[in-house]
């Protein structure tokens, strides 16, 4: 069962890196096209932008980390508080907007509320896994 419950969590762990690399990759896409399109974006949106592209990049560096580092638990806190913080932004601009949009755009709403709870998930599974036995408590 043990086997089991590892070769799932390993799954879930590389789809999780997936998913946060294609969206680093499509955020890079739309900036990209925007800047060739001549559009002009508002310096809020920019440093929005940014914010989720560090974000991401963080997400996927903390899930390819399998031995613990020392410094990287402040880091994974970090990670865990922006994927929470952007929840919270996210559902709030589209509970604002009455969840109006195309399919596809609620079909991303969820996809992407999805990827950021299992990451959350899976950072705080490692974190309690990877820690020394010194300080993890023993029954």
């Amino acid at each position: 069962m043990e086997r089991k419950n590892s070769i799932l969590r390993e799954l879930f762990s590389w789809l999780a890196l997936a998913g946060n690399l294609l969206s680093v990759l499509w955020i890079s896409y739309n900036g990209i096209n925007a800047v060739s399109a001549e559009v002009r974006v508002p310096s809020k949106e920019i440093i929005s932008i940014s914010a989720l592209m560090i974000l991401f990049i963080l997400n996927s560096f903390l899930l390819l980390q399998n031995s613990p580092k020392k410094g990287l638990e402040i880091i994974s806190l970090l990670a865990i508080a922006g994927n929470i913080l952007f929840m919270f932004w996210f559902a709030y601009s589209r509970i604002n907007e009455n969840f109006r949009g195309s399919i596809y755009q609620l079909l991303s709403f969820i996809g992407l509320m999805g990827l950021l709870f299992v990451t959350i998930v899976i950072i705080l599974n490692k974190r309690k896994t990877q820690r020394p036995l010194s300080k993890q408590k023993i029954n």
